[in-house]
């Protein structure tokens, strides 16, 4: 069974995640029956867009959990706690009560946008009845040093001394990435590396220049677990080549099915560059009527030669 501090731990842990690659460390889980159904953090930095809070990209996940197991978010979000490292702003409390959530517990107060009281009590200016339960502080002093250690880049050093706790809690290495990436003037964050395993070796160039690059949307057109690989035809602009997608690259929980909206960014093949291949893939929008397969499930549909044909 799920505590809730292992529930607020993972938040914790994907709020890690975020300092690493020099994003604000905000860690945010969404859990049903025992089950986390949604985990984001920060990524405003990597799409250059303001909303990709971690509330958010939770959000987004949850959604598609929704999707996957044939479920009404109506009614799961009903049952639903949110975890999060920092109190929710006004734009991610607004999401939250009107999504209908039953209970929230966040770290420390969100001074300057904090929409549960801090600055501006969402739910009770405007009349909202969910979430029912709010539980503030909930390892406040663990979520502020970790908001020190982005915020204070230039006095890391004392802060990790004052407090031996966050040198436990923050891994050395993620700490270091966190300064260089702060420093560097372009700001030129990598995503973490995924989990799957893969033999491909791409360039870290390749991977910035992927990662700084616009967000393009598409539909899978044919993915295969066993074989590893898929394509995607893209949807910005008719007539174009699809583009080939390596299982490595893409996020989530979830495999991609045919017919899946994603979006993804683009990178040139090595060695001779002439070719495009999608990296940074995320499922958007699943396609209706089809129960999708997690990374940690057995394959249930196994691939057919004539299915991989590439027009």
């Amino acid at each position: 069974m799920l505590s809730e501090e292992k529930c607020f731990e993972e938040a914790f842990t994907l709020a890690r995640k975020a300092l690493s690659i020099g994003e604000v460390p905000v860690g945010c889980v969404l859990v049903y029956e025992n089950v986390i159904i949604g985990r984001g953090h920060n990524r405003v930095n990597f799409y250059k867009n303001a909303c990709r809070h971690a509330e958010m990209e939770a959000f987004d996940e949850a959604f598609l959990w929704c999707k996957a197991n044939c479920h009404s978010f109506n009614d799961v979000f009903l049952k639903t706690t949110l975890f999060v490292t920092c109190e929710p702003c006004m734009m991610c409390a607004a999401l939250i009560c009107k999504m209908k959530l039953k209970r929230v517990v966040y770290g420390c107060p969100n001074d300057r946008f904090g929409g549960f009281g801090s600055v501006l009590d969402v739910k009770e200016t405007f009349g909202h009845t969910f979430p029912s339960e709010i539980v503030a502080n909930y390892r406040k002093d663990e979520s502020v040093k970790l908001l020190q250690i982005f915020y204070e880049s230039g006095a890391i050093n004392k802060v990790i001394m004052d407090n031996e706790a966050v040198l436990n809690s923050v891994p050395e290495k993620d700490v270091l990435q966190c300064v260089s990436a702060m420093q560097d003037p372009d700001h030129r964050c990598m995503n973490p590396p995924s989990p799957l395993i893969t033999k491909r070796d791409r360039r870290p160039s390749l991977c910035e220049r992927a990662a700084m690059g616009p967000v393009h949307h598409g539909r899978v057109r044919y993915f295969c677990r066993e074989r590893g690989h898929g394509y995607i035809t893209p949807l910005d602009h008719q007539g174009g080549e699809d583009i080939f997608v390596h299982i490595s690259d893409v996020e989530g929980d979830y495999a991609p099915h045919d017919g899946d909206e994603v979006t993804y960014k683009l990178c040139p093949i090595p060695p001779k560059f002439e070719k495009m291949q999608a990296v940074h893939v995320v499922l958007r929008n699943l396609v209706p009527g089809v129960k999708h397969e997690r990374w940690d499930q057995p394959i249930s549909h196994p691939c057919h030669a004539a299915d991989s044909t590439h027009p």
